[in-house]
């Protein structure tokens, strides 16, 4: 039982690098600029059997060519992070829109310090 929560905190370690990593490369190699929210794209999405309604903020935004582009948000969410006119700090990478800022950096280093310390405890433990 202990491998297999071994395995499990492998995992989630994996995939806490993985997202400091795109993070760090949307944030070194993408355009930052701000962008305004000017609707929520709601829809139901079916994954493994279960639905959710999801919210997709569009974004308004000048691109790096001064031209207005309007495009949905890569990262949606179960509950509305953003309200419609508020202005956020954007990534605009490979044709994509990613959110900005510290949250996000937060977010994704307290989940890699979590499944560090499962990781450590599964294998001192073992």
């Amino acid at each position: 039982m202990g491998f297999l929560f071994l395995l499990v905190s492998l995992f989630f370690l994996g995939a806490s690098v993985y997202f400091i990593h795109h993070e760090h490369n949307r944030s070194k190699y993408g355009y930052h600029t701000q962008g305004t929210i000017i609707k929520q794209e709601e829809k139901w999405e079916y994954k493994n059997g279960s639905a959710y309604y999801m919210y997709y903020p569009i974004v308004q935004f000048r691109s790096e060519d001064s031209q207005v582009v309007q495009q949905k948000m890569e990262m949606g969410s179960s509950i509305p992070f953003y309200s419609v006119k508020e202005v956020i700090d954007i990534v605009y990478y490979q044709g994509k829109v990613y959110p900005t800022g510290s949250g996000w950096k937060i977010l994704y280093w307290g989940f890699l310090l979590l499944s560090l310390g499962a990781t450590i405890y599964q294998i001192y433990y073992w």
